[in-house]
């Protein structure tokens, strides 16, 4: 899966369209109010969530029927911290988690989970740990992540990323830690994943840079972004099946929307929250559906698919 590394000189410009709107398409109830400390994503179809504070998995289908809730416990583990959550076509959800034993003793895992709730596998990646997880729709599992060292410093030697076949076996890996800039600890770890089925993409807040795979031949394009505005978060990231690649972040001005243009090496912000309109306010782009953008929003929990006009 390694390839060549292009990275555009130029940084990308922000431009503002003024023509874009968000479009109401669907909404489906959730029987589930997300606290600040559960994180909902969409992925292939379905609904998925995790809380880091009881440390339970919950999966809906895509409309909004719950197939599980579940605490998650792996045998041997006094202590589990979940970093993230996806589901693959067939409705089989991946957690990534570390895992602390009664001897403290850490380790990394990915945890296969049936539709039913049920854990059917755990693979241990240790000395790699995966921040982001997402099952692109030919049912393999991508990861961004880390490598440390016996003293848990991050090796730069090697690569960010890794891809899983359906049952956890590894294919390869892609996109080297040291192509980052010098100071650039983790990379992983304000990052999100997208994918439109032939393409992957990942977006690293930290850097502001996308990294864009071909998911048939690894080839990879990275674009540099700028900065905008100090204080900058980055809220979710969407790659659309007709190729749109759309950012969500907050920053002082509040949450907007931008579309990476690759043809012209701009971004322009196509929506900001502060001017929408009910009932599309508050709303947080947790994923995509073809050409649609997925949104949770709350009070009370429903998930929106919107279409983005031009």
């Amino acid at each position: 899966m390694k390839a060549s590394m292009i990275l555009f000189a130029s940084i990308l410009t922000t431009v503002v369209n003024a023509g874009s709107a968000l479009i109401p398409a669907r909404t489906v109830q959730i029987d589930h109010d997300f606290s600040f400390h559960a994180f909902p994503r969409f992925s292939n179809g379905y609904v998925v969530a995790y809380d880091r504070n009881d440390v339970s998995i919950m999966e809906w289908d895509r409309e909004g029927k719950s197939l599980f809730s579940i605490p998650l416990s792996i045998p041997e583990a006094s202590h589990l911290i979940i970093a993230d959550i996806t589901a693959a076509p067939d409705g089989t959800v991946v957690v990534s988690a570390s895992a602390t034993t009664a001897e403290s003793r850490v380790a990394a895992l990915l945890i296969w989970i049936e539709k039913s709730g049920s854990v059917r596998k755990v693979v241990r990646t240790s000395p790699y740990s995966a921040r982001r997880v997402l099952f692109t729709p030919d049912g393999n599992l991508w990861t961004v992540g880390r490598v440390h060292d016996d003293q848990y410093n991050t090796v730069r030697g090697a690569d960010l990323m890794r891809r899983y076949d359906p049952q956890g076996k590894l294919l390869g890996t892609a996109v080297p830690h040291a192509s980052f800039a010098p100071g650039v600890e983790v990379p992983a770890a304000d990052s999100f994943l997208t994918s439109n089925g032939s393409e992957v993409a990942l977006y690293c807040g930290t850097t502001q840079e996308l990294v864009e795979l071909s998911a048939a031949n690894g080839a990879i394009v990275r674009y540099a972004k700028n900065q905008t505005s100090a204080g900058t978060e980055p809220l979710g990231v969407a790659l659309t099946s007709s190729g749109d690649l759309l950012i969500s972040a907050r920053s002082p001005n509040g949450i907007a929307l931008s579309r990476v243009d690759r043809a012209s090496g701009t971004i322009e912000d196509v929506d900001t929250i502060a001017t929408r309109q009910a009932p599309l306010r508050p709303t947080f782009l947790i994923g995509t559906d073809g050409d649609s953008l997925v949104y949770y929003a709350k009070s009370p929990a429903h998930i929106m698919w919107i279409t983005l006009s031009r």
